[in-house]
């Protein structure tokens, strides 16, 4: 009889455990798909807000190519819509770029990315692509996710932005009003036009 009892509390015991368990890990998912939600939503959100701006100011802007983000920490960092450049976008560019008084074309560097070495599933609509570090910062904490950076949307074209990356010479257009939106940058090849925003 007391063996029976045992045995009965005993399976109680595991139901209630793996009930609990089974609860939790519930929970952690409804969590982890919420978080992923808001991401998504306010990706999307960015994504829209900097195309509606961006072809505000250059009207013949066609259909962006790559969306990425640097974040410097959890809450800061940078948004980054890329775009192919018609010949009348740079016009004009360089046409608003005189008006800012240099005459002298410099080239400078951008928010930019570097090749991936690997990538990780981050959201429905993203992934995180983790770069080569610089090796004086192997005592770093962030060592693995240093330069990392989030691409957001189609990856197809990550290959022509890296290469322009790896040249690492723009013209950049500064921003004349107080927004989120720094500076617009044509590469040097004058392939690809960027539009770099900041994350508060």
């Amino acid at each position: 009889m007391l063996k029976k009892f045992l045995s009965i509390i005993l399976m109680l015991v595991i139901y209630v455990f793996i009930s609990i368990v089974s609860f939790l890990i519930v929970i952690i998912f409804l969590v982890c798909m919420a978080d992923n939600f808001f991401e998504e939503s306010l990706n999307k959100k960015r994504l829209k807000n900097s195309i509606l701006y961006d072809h505000k100011i250059f009207p013949n802007l066609t259909k962006s190519i790559f969306f990425y983000q640097r974040l410097d920490s959890s809450d800061e960092g940078y948004w980054i819509v890329v775009y192919p450049l018609d010949n009348k976008t740079k016009v004009n560019f360089l046409s608003k770029k005189q008006l800012q008084g240099q005459k002298k074309i410099t080239y400078s560097t951008v928010e930019c990315i570097k090749p991936t070495i690997k990538k990780r599933w981050k959201t429905f609509n993203s992934n995180i692509h983790y770069v080569q570090p610089p090796e004086l910062l192997r005592d770093h904490d962030d060592f693995e996710r240093h330069d990392s950076f989030n691409v957001y949307g189609s990856e197809k074209n990550i290959g022509l932005v890296e290469q322009v990356c790896q040249q690492n010479k723009f013209i950049i257009l500064e921003e004349s009003q107080k927004n989120d939106h720094l500076y617009w940058a044509i590469s040097a090849n004058g392939k690809l036009l960027f539009s770099v925003y900041k994350i508060d």
